[in-house]
């Protein structure tokens, strides 16, 4: 917080009203990206979080159960049972039953080659989070990057029924590049 009262110093600007201010630009990015997001794939029989379900489940492989999604994800287990239909009727994901090692069954859900299909396809043409990044130096990119760890890290501890999510992380980054760079 001190750093916060030193911003409001200079700001002239009162500390609720500061805290405010970031708050409400946040949730103005994050609408914006979405949306971005959405026009994007205008075009494709599927959204922003289709786009983002069918590349957590690439990235989970063998491991991506509802439960583990909802978790990577940080959504409701209904919200995930939701979109599994969705895609499903689609044909770009499918169910599979898996016996664990203490003889219970799971689903585990894949993609379809149809699922893979499109991801490669819209991995390959997703130019607009990178075009919106842009305006970012590598440095700076990679300060946000930290910085939104350590505000969802604060945000999981007062938000009920979250935990931190597993990936991306700070010991898990999305972009081998982070590593190797956080290690210099």
């Amino acid at each position: 917080m001190k750093r916060l009262h030193q911003l409001v110093k200079e700001a002239r600007v009162d500390e609720k009203g500061a805290i405010w201010e970031l708050g409400f630009l946040v949730g103005q990015v994050h609408t914006l990206l979405s949306q971005g997001s959405d026009q994007m794939l205008a075009d494709y029989p599927i959204t922003g979080d289709g786009f983002a379900f069918l590349s957590v489940v690439k990235a989970l492989g063998e491991d991506a159960t509802q439960a583990e999604l909802a978790r990577w994800m940080m959504r409701r287990h209904t919200s995930i049972i939701t979109m599994v239909q969705r895609l499903h009727r689609k044909g770009f994901i499918r169910k599979k039953k898996r016996a664990k090692p203490n003889d219970k069954t799971y689903i585990v859900i894949e993609l379809t080659e149809k699922g893979q299909q499109i991801l490669a396809e819209l991995e390959a043409k997703s130019l607009f989070l990178p075009k919106v990044l842009s305006s970012l130096t590598f440095e700076e990119t990679g300060q946000l990057r930290n910085l939104l760890f350590k505000l969802r890290s604060a945000a999981v501890q007062e938000v009920k029924n979250y935990e931190e999510p597993p990936y991306p992380s700070p010991e898990r980054p999305l972009v081998a590049s982070w590593e190797k760079d956080e290690k210099e």
